[in-house]
């Protein structure tokens, strides 16, 4: 990971710790992950660089609709339209997971902010990725 890549990192998660002690007390349901996110998410996937910039719409109940767009050396631009599924715990933290063409990706996140933001970090092997959302 570059030092660049390492320094949003850290600036993600600083965010994400500042973020938790408004979600202590909080408890959620799958309705409380509802409405559409813009988000970017930033880092490596088997050790190439790249961010996706996109619009997740959650349903209230489960489901995921997410347009998004990928910039990476190779292809350099890559544009998706993925479908997926969400849970949620009592205590807004949850699981991610997208349905791409030829894979599935996890993602771990936390509701934030009267639940109209999210940080999320990828979950999966040898992939390096964090973002964050908000409405």
């Amino acid at each position: 990971m570059t030092s660049k890549n390492r320094f949003l990192t850290m600036c993600l998660l600083v965010t994400a710790v500042l973020l938790l002690p408004q979600i202590s007390h909080a408890t959620c349901t799958l309705a409380s992950f509802s409405g559409a996110f813009s988000y970017t998410i930033m880092g490596t996937s088997d050790g190439q660089p790249l961010v996706i910039n996109g619009t997740l719409a959650a349903d209230g109940a489960g489901n995921l609709a997410d347009s998004n767009v990928v910039t990476r050396p190779f292809p350099p631009l890559v544009v998706n339209a993925d479908v997926g599924t969400y849970q949620i715990n009592s205590d807004c933290t949850g699981s991610l997971i997208f349905h791409f063409s030829s894979e599935i990706v996890h993602f771990d996140f936390s509701l934030a902010n009267g639940n109209t933001q999210f940080f999320a970090v990828c979950s999966d092997p040898a992939t390096e990725l964090s973002g964050f959302a908000s409405m």
